[in-house]
């Protein structure tokens, strides 16, 4: 996980305690949907996740994971929308989607470095649109590389490691100050799902941009 600043420790902040809310955007073909269910309901349809974006789901509870595992016993709250990525109604200033969220989670395919390089083409031009979008382009933005089981299949851990270090979404952190963010993760295996959330939730609790 690539982070621009350490989250600080201390007392429960109102923040902390509040839902939320989590737009997961991004290729068409990376998985949004696959990821949101691997994290709500413990499913990877696969090819068979559903065509429409789900419905806003909510999760409370602990998120179980690696990372997190000094918070186990912590109960969060998200409010997680998948989204299509040909909705135009997302970017409507007078109630879209994107206007209304706290942090946006945008979504990439990794599963091989050309996979990779396109995607992330389209996920720099919707960072374009982020950055010259007002009210949106104050959103943090967490960048997640999905399908990493698939770039990593068949290789030694050492060469699975190095994979994964020669992404070129660090290059997008540093190009878009809104981008406080990047993790790898898998809905097929659940590696890092979630991470995804839970970090997702992390830049809105400990925001490393300005409140105003």
């Amino acid at each position: 996980m690539a982070q621009r600043a350490a989250a600080p420790t201390g007392p429960k902040s109102e923040r902390e305690k509040a839902w939320v809310s989590v737009a997961v955007i991004g290729d068409a073909r990376a998985g949004k949907t696959n990821l949101i269910m691997k994290l709500a309901q413990d499913e990877y349809p696969g090819a068979r996740a559903p065509k429409a974006p789900l419905a806003p789901i909510k999760f409370e509870g602990p998120l179980k994971s690696e990372q997190s595992a000094e918070h186990a016993h912590e109960v969060i709250k998200l409010k997680i929308h998948d989204t299509s990525s040909s909705d135009e109604s997302m970017w409507d200033p007078t109630d879209g989607l994107l206007y209304n969220v706290d942090v946006i989670v945008l979504a990439f395919d990794a599963k091989s470095k050309d996979e990779e390089a396109k995607s992330l083409a389209k996920c720099a031009s919707l960072l374009d649109r982020l950055r010259d979008t007002k009210v949106v382009c104050d959103k943090p933005v967490l960048l997640a590389g999905t399908k990493m089981d698939l770039r990593n299949a068949g290789k030694t851990p050492e060469a699975a490691q190095a994979a994964q270090a020669e992404s070129r979404a660090p290059e997008l952190m540093a190009k878009y100050s809104s981008v406080e963010g990047c993790i790898q993760c898998s809905a097929r295996t659940g590696q890092n799902v979630a991470e995804v959330f839970w970090f997702a939730r992390r830049l809105h609790i400990y925001p490393v941009s300005p409140l105003y």
